[in-house]
């Protein structure tokens, strides 16, 4: 079965883990990896043969346009995360349009190409916030991937969601992120911190499993869980064990991923759905 790649293009500052010590106002003064992390990623992609989803912040774009200029003639997708990189249900629905209107124009600008997809920040559409795929509906998206399967998360989770993509009634395509049903529970897989937290080879398994119902699992890293040597920013424990935990590790996984399983970008698949 084919899988779906996909990267959260950020900066490791604006990560939610640190949203209540390094407000938006800082993040012009903290020096910037994003460009040479991601040029790792687009080096294994090369290397692989395998096609990926950016979903890129438009505040990113905007200060490094070189970098969604290679991203796009790598032949990868470019898509939308938000141009703050601000939780859906923190804005309101006018301050949501207009975020994803200046961040699809960011990201045009650069591409020369329409944006079709987007990914909230933190997978933050949520019960409280499903108003938003509307939203993405009307502004001519035609896909999202931000609904997380998931129950017990602070940020994030729409418990009972369906684990393989969706056509919805507004005609969105949801293209879940991936979790493993265990003792009962649904579990996250294949993304952030779930990826580096486990041994390679039990993802591999849970993915071969889901692959194996017929479900193709959407994989997602950012370029920061590649960057181990990043600096240590203030954060609570809980946070910096969620950020910093396994970083040494995710390149030798994701070349092991890109070597075990098959992927194409999201925006490939919709018209399957």
């Amino acid at each position: 079965m084919i899988n779906h790649l996909s990267f959260d293009i950020e900066e490791s500052f604006q990560s939610h883990n640190f949203a209540s010590s390094i407000p938006e106002n800082r993040w012009a003064s903290i020096s910037a990896r994003v460009a040479t992390n991601t040029d790792r990623i687009l080096q294994l992609l090369i290397e692989s043969g395998k096609q990926a989803t950016f979903f890129i912040v438009g505040w990113v774009a905007d200060r490094h346009p070189e970098l969604v200029q290679r991203i796009a003639n790598n032949g990868h997708e470019v898509a939308a995360h938000g141009y703050y990189h601000r939780a859906v249900y923190d804005m309101t629905h006018e301050d949501f349009r207009a975020d994803l209107r200046r961040n699809a124009a960011a990201l045009s600008a650069r591409t020369g190409k329409k944006v079709l997809g987007f990914r909230a920040p933190s997978y933050t559409i949520t019960e409280r916030s499903l108003w938003a795929l509307d939203i993405l509906a009307q502004e001519g998206f035609a896909y999202d991937s931000s609904i997380y399967p998931v129950r017990f998360h602070p940020r994030y989770g729409l418990p009972g969601f369906p684990q393989s993509p969706q056509r919805l009634p507004n005609g969105l395509v949801e293209f879940p992120m991936p979790v493993s049903v265990v003792f009962g529970h649904a579990v996250p897989i294949a993304t952030g911190f779930y990826f580096r937290f486990l041994p390679y080879w039990i993802t591999k398994r849970l993915i071969q499993r889901l692959n194996r119902s017929g479900v193709p699992v959407t994989v997602n890293i950012h370029p920061w869980e590649l960057d181990p040597d990043q600096p240590k920013l203030p954060a609570k424990y809980t946070s910096k064990i969620r950020h910093y935990y396994g970083l040494s590790k995710t390149e030798g996984k994701l070349r092991r991923l890109l070597r075990d399983f098959d992927f194409v970008g999201l925006g490939e698949r919709v018209s399957q759905i």
